[in-house]
């Protein structure tokens, strides 16, 4: 089975994130801002200007749109701003606490809810060392049972969200969040920066699923789905609308992203033809580009599968990305 691959956020879940990580910037310069105006509000000043620091830090690359490899380093910078400030910080609901509860909140809402096993126990350590320190009192308890609630809840959340998106056999995006995205990017489209609807139908997957079973089918549709999202651009959408056609929406030019995708795909071994249309040349709504790749998609399969075919609106749709050669060793022949 392939490695899974994060599929890319929809735009309205990007922004969210995007507000999330601006409200973690906003509480880490006014917890710098507190620090220099009263530096007794935390025992350790230096250690917890070191803490503001790092979440000022991270934002920052969250706000840069950090791949999930440095999302995973990302982490435990943040839990070691948490021991800094309240580790190292007084006993009860101090002023920083309540900062980083809400700003570690924040990063993982930017993470998308991602978080290690080994995170969530140091978590629970940092709010538990008021208590392990000072002894068990109402104020270090609630500073542990409210901080681990909110966190967990808010992880757990962040993450349905993004789950509820995903196609749960591919990893792709869902046909619902697909089509919101894709009505979204093509309102934006322009002459001079269109946008490609690259549909995508694998070739003879009914007969590979009678021939070798559903089992053997959904590997190949798994494989196809990781084929294409590793390939990807971070501003191209993908998604799977059903069975076996899948969908593409990318800027630029539609036959070297159709290109892209069908590279990838036979890489991965899985035969399969496309059909691109653009907006606003070919349209500009769903539907009508659509409509449009559907034609191109038909004259793909008519001239051999294994290629690709951008839309023409004249009703002579033009082969521009070519044909893989049959010895390519697609295994599903």
């Amino acid at each position: 089975m392939p490695t899974p691959v994060r599929t890319p956020p929809t735009e309205a879940v990007a922004a969210a994130r995007d507000y999330a990580s601006q409200v973690r910037l906003a509480l880490a310069c006014f917890g710098i801002m507190l620090l220099v105006v009263d530096p007794a509000v935390h025992p350790v000043p230096q250690a917890a200007a070191a803490g503001l620091a790092v979440l000022l830090a991270t934002g920052l690359l969250h706000r840069r749109g950090m791949p999930d490899h440095w999302l995973r380093i990302e982490e435990p910078f943040a839990l070691m701003a948490g021991i800094f400030i309240v580790t190292l910080g007084p006993p009860g609901i101090a002023p920083l606490t309540l900062l980083w509860i809400v700003s570690a909140a924040t990063g993982v809402v930017a993470r998308g809810g991602r978080a290690s096993a080994t995170g969530r126990i140091v978590v629970v350590l940092v709010l538990a060392s008021p208590m392990l320190r000072n002894g068990v009192g109402p104020d270090s308890a609630m500073v542990l049972f409210a901080g681990c609630g909110l966190l967990l809840s808010v992880g757990t959340v962040s993450n349905e969200t993004h789950e509820l998106l995903r196609d749960p056999l591919t990893g792709a995006l869902s046909r619902a969040a697909l089509l919101a995205e894709a009505e979204r990017m093509v309102a934006r489209a322009r002459e001079e920066e269109p946008v490609a609807l690259v549909l995508i139908d694998l070739d003879d997957f009914g007969t590979l699923n009678k021939r070798e079973g559903h089992q053997a089918g959904d590997l190949v549709l798994q494989q196809a789905a990781h084929a294409v999202m590793t390939s990807m651009r971070r501003s191209d959408t993908f998604g799977r609308l059903g069975g076996d056609e899948f969908l593409v929406l990318a800027t630029g030019d539609g036959g070297t992203i159709a290109q892209r995708a069908l590279d990838a795909l036979a890489s991965a071994g899985v035969g399969a033809s496309a059909g691109v249309a653009s907006a606003p040349s070919d349209g500009s709504t769903v539907p009508e580009l659509r409509r449009g790749a559907d034609v191109a998609l038909r004259a793909s399969k008519q001239a051999g599968k294994n290629r690709g075919t951008v839309y023409s609106a004249d009703g002579d749709p033009t082969a521009a990305v070519p044909a893989y050669a049959d010895a390519r060793g697609d295994r599903r022949r």
